[in-house]
């Protein structure tokens, strides 16, 4: 998944994160590489703690859509910023954006619903 993230970021252009491909392909390798029961795992999975995501719209966009669900329509507002910053044309292409990682209509429709209340 991280490997996949990385990757639609340069092809998608969601994010401007240097060598985007290559990261992306390096994660894969290693997911490959990895078994449930290798003690390398735990060390794998440490390691991916530290990545930050926070460079695609997608975390944001999560966090958004968890605090509109909470309730918590100042902190939706904070994350939902975060979106517009790394994603300035968002308002405009957000069926768009949704569209590359949710296949299912009435879910994309139910965050679309939700932005709207921003």
């Amino acid at each position: 998944m991280l490997a996949l993230l990385y990757i639609d970021a340069d092809r998608l252009a969601m994010a401007c994160i240097p060598n985007a491909v290559e990261q992306g392909f390096d994660c894969a390798r290693k997911a490959v590489e990895l078994e449930a029961n290798n003690p390398e795992c735990q060390m794998a999975l440490k390691a991916l703690d530290q990545f930050s995501l926070s460079q695609l719209y997608w975390q944001p966009l999560l966090r958004t859509m968890l605090h509109l669900e909470k309730g918590e329509h100042a902190q939706a507002k904070s994350a939902y910023l975060k979106v517009l910053e790394l994603c300035p044309d968002f308002k405009q292409a957000r069926e768009q954006y949704l569209s590359a990682y949710i296949d299912c209509l009435k879910l994309k429709q139910q965050m679309l619903a939700s932005l709207d209340r921003l």
